[in-house]
């Protein structure tokens, strides 16, 4: 009977010892995850407090970049070559197309850009009004192969490339009443950002598959979408 006893005494001791351990396990794992969980969610805020930070450094340089280019014109098409480019060949040429009187006193300097000849040509004029008025006589161009454009920092430039794939897409491949103004691709009267045009593509692939061409889906509507997305069978 002693016997007995002793066995069920140590059984009994073993079980809640077993218990003890697995309830001390468990709390050090529920520990470890909330630790673990509280590390994560500081990370993440550190992660977007860096992505804000980034993003408005990235907005204020976007913004000094275009103050700094704000009087800056690019002439594509007009001849030169490698030594000729100066700034009283070019007002010159300006106003000889554009029937406006510009002085060597109002450029503050030119360059050609690239390589080769006929190189795109960057005027930095030292007055605004001065390129407004440019800008406004360029309808003198219409018949010439010449283009006076805005300069662009970087993220215009690659927008600029964005906008016109679309556009080239459109009009080969549509009958949509569409052109290019400003930062935006107008489609029916509809204006589109890049950044947007962008989003809606990816949003359509991942629906469509990659077999879509990227240009490919454009002209359809999210619900157009919608409705040719293969039926989920059970």
């Amino acid at each position: 009977m002693n016997i007995q006893s002793n066995e069920e005494i140590t059984l009994d001791k073993l079980y809640r010892e077993i218990v003890e351990s697995r309830n001390e396990l468990k709390g050090a794992i529920e520990a470890s995850e909330t630790t673990l969980l509280l590390k994560l969610e500081s990370l993440n805020q550190k992660t977007q407090k860096l992505e804000r930070e980034n993003k408005i450094l990235k907005e204020k340089i976007e913004a000094l970049e275009k103050q700094n280019i704000k009087n800056n014109l690019v002439i594509f098409g007009l001849p030169n070559k490698h030594d000729e480019v100066t700034a009283q060949s070019v007002v010159q040429e300006i106003n000889r197309l554009l029937q406006i009187e510009l002085s060597e006193s109002d450029i503050n300097d030119v360059y050609t850009l690239g390589k080769g000849i006929n190189k795109p040509i960057k005027v930095e004029l030292l007055s605004f009004i001065k390129k407004r008025k440019i800008l406004h006589n360029t309808k003198q161009l219409k018949n010439t192969k010449i283009f006076i454009s805005n300069d662009l920092t970087e993220l215009q430039r690659e927008e600029q490339k964005i906008l016109r794939q679309h556009l080239k897409y459109l009009r080969e491949n549509t009958e949509k009443r569409c052109y290019i103004k400003g930062n935006k691709l107008i489609i029916d009267n509809k204006g589109n950002k890049a950044t947007e045009l962008e989003k809606f593509h990816s949003q359509a692939i991942q629906k469509e598959g990659r077999s879509q061409s990227p240009l490919q889906v454009i002209t359809r509507t999210p619900a157009q979408l919608q409705k040719n997305r293969p039926q989920q069978t059970s």
